[in-house]
C-alpha cells in the first residue's frame, strides 16, 4: 500500500474492496485488510459466511466459500456515506443458494472501519431470516448459537442486567453452573456456553488450544458489546478465563476461578492423562463410560456421591453425551497441551474470587494460593468437605459466595 492509498477515504479504500470481491480477486481483497481485522456476520450459524470472525487466514477461507454457496444474479450499491475513519456502505443482494436452488434477495447495509488505509472491521446488516430460509435452515425458538472463527458455539442467555459469562470444565457441559445461574438471573444476563467439543458446540478438527477458546470469547464480548463482563470459570474454564482477563483486562470487570490453575499439568500426571486419552480415542461406549466414572470419583467426595445419588448418576451421562471423536482434543487443550501461564496472573486488573476444595486432588488448595498470591486483587476462599466440582458438590455455598461477589 502507497501513502496516497493510506491517506484516501474510508468510503474509496471500502469500494476498492467491493470491487475486488465482487471480481473474486481475493488476494486484492485481503490486501485491503489488516492482520488483525474482525469480520461480523451476525445470522443462523448453519450458513456458511455467518459469524465472528478474525484475520486474514479466517478471512481468506470467508472468502472461498463464495463461489461454492452462491450463483450471483445481481446486486447494486445504492449509497456510500463516509464519518471518519468509518464507511456504510448500501445496497442490494441477489443470489442463488447452489445448495438448495432458493433464490434470496434483500437491502443490505456494510459498515467499514478503516485504521492507517486498510480495513480494520467489517459488519454486514441484512435480512439473516431470508437467507436462512434460502438454506433450509430452521430456527428453532429460543436456540442460541453463533460461529466464532472455527467453532459453532450452543450457548444458553439468561436473566437481566450486566453480563456475567460461566465456563464449564473438561468433560461436563453449560449445565455445571445451573443453580448458580438461576439464582443469579435477576441480577446478571447469563451467557452459559458449551465449550467446544462439548455438549450443542462444534469443535475445529485439527483441535484447539484455551488460548484459542479465550480469544474466541474475547471477539465475541467485543462484538457483542458486552463489556466489561463478569468471568466464572471451573477448572477449564478457569483456565480460559484467567487467560481472557489476563490478555484483555479491559474486557472483563470482574473474575471467579473455580477450582483451577495457572500451571501447565505436572509431567508425573501426564502418562495416566495419555492413556485415558487412547481410551477415549479407541476405546468402546462402556470403556468410555467406565473412564468417566473413574474421573468422576477423582473429582467429587465419596460422601456427595452417597448423599446425592441422582446427581452422581446424571453427570456420567453428561460426560458420555458429548462426542466421542471431540473428547480426545478436548483433553488435548485441557491437559496434554496446556501451557503455564502464572506470568500472565499479575496482568489480571478485575476483583477476583478463588474458590477451591479443601479435598481437590486434580487442582490442591496449594496450586489455589498460588494463584491468590499472583493476581493482585484476589481473594482465596477453601471449602471444606468438598473436591474439584465445586458448582454442583457444594452448590449452596458456591451460589452464595457467586451472589455475594458479583452482585
Amino acid at each position: 500500500m502507497t501513502d496516497s492509498t493510506t491517506a484516501r477515504s474510508a468510503s474509496e479504500v471500502a469500494l476498492d474492496y467491493l470491487d475486488a470481491f465482487g471480481k473474486g480477486d481475493v488476494d486484492t481483497a485481503l490486501a485491503l485488510l489488516t492482520d488483525d481485522a474482525v469480520w461480523h456476520v451476525d445470522g443462523a450459524p448453519e450458513v456458511p459466511t455467518v459469524g465472528l470472525r478474525r484475520g486474514r487466514d479466517r478471512i481468506r477461507r470467508w472468502m472461498a466459500v463464495f463461489p461454492d454457496a452462491f450463483e450471483p444474479l445481481g446486486g447494486q450499491v445504492f449509497t456510500v456515506a463516509d464519518q471518519g475513519d468509518d464507511a456504510v456502505v448500501c445496497g442490494r443482494f441477489h443470489f442463488r443458494v447452489k445448495a438448495t436452488g432458493r433464490i434470496a434477495e434483500g437491502d443490505y447495509a456494510v459498515r467499514f472501519t478503516v485504521r492507517d488505509g486498510r480495513i480494520a472491521r467489517y459488519q454486514i446488516f441484512e435480512d439473516s431470516l431470508a437467507l436462512a430460509a434460502a438454506f433450509d435452515v430452521e430456527t428453532a425458538p429460543g436456540a442460541r448459537r453463533i460461529r466464532i472463527n472455527d467453532t459453532v458455539y450452543g450457548y444458553d442467555d439468561t436473566g437481566t442486567g450486566p453480563v456475567a459469562l460461566f465456563l464449564h470444565g473438561l468433560f461436563a457441559d453449560r449445565s455445571m453452573f445451573a443453580a448458580q445461574i438461576r439464582a443469579l438471573t435477576t441480577a446478571r444476563r447469563c451467557i452459559a456456553p458449551d465449550l467446544p467439543g462439548h455438549g450443542a458446540s462444534t469443535w475445529p478438527a485439527d483441535g484447539w488450544t484455551l488460548d484459542d477458546v479465550a480469544e474466541d470469547l474475547a471477539l465475541l464480548i467485543t462484538e457483542s458489546r458486552w463489556g466489561p463482563v463478569a468471568l466464572v470459570g471451573q477448572s477449564q474454564g478457569g483456565m480460559i478465563a484467567m487467560r481472557l482477563a489476563a490478555r484483555h483486562p479491559r474486557l472483563v470487570e470482574r473474575l471467579a476461578l473455580v477450582g483451577t490453575t495457572a500451571r501447565a499439568e505436572p509431567a508425573d500426571r501426564l502418562p495416566r492423562w495419555r492413556e485415558r486419552r487412547t481410551v477415549l480415542e479407541t476405546g468402546t461406549a462402556d470403556d468410555r463410560r467406565t473412564l468417566f466414572r473413574q474421573l468422576q470419583h477423582a473429582a467429587t467426595t465419596p460422601e456427595w456421591r452417597t448423599a446425592h445419588p441422582a446427581a452422581a448418576a446424571a453427570e456420567p451421562d453428561v460426560m458420555t453425551g458429548h462426542s466421542p471423536e471431540a473428547m480426545p482434543l478436548a483433553l488435548d487443550a485441557a491437559v496434554l497441551h496446556r501451557t503455564d501461564v502464572r506470568d500472565l496472573l499479575p496482568r489480571v486488573k478485575a476483583p477476583t474470587l478463588i474458590l477451591t476444595g479443601q479435598n481437590d486432588q486434580a487442582m490442591p488448595v496449594q496450586w489455589a494460593q498460588e494463584t491468590a498470591a499472583l493476581i493482585p486483587d484476589a481473594n482465596l476462599l477453601v471449602l471444606p468437605d468438598a473436591a474439584h466440582h465445586l458448582p454442583l458438590e457444594a452448590p449452596t455455598a458456591v451460589t452464595e459466595h457467586l451472589t455475594r461477589f458479583l452482585t
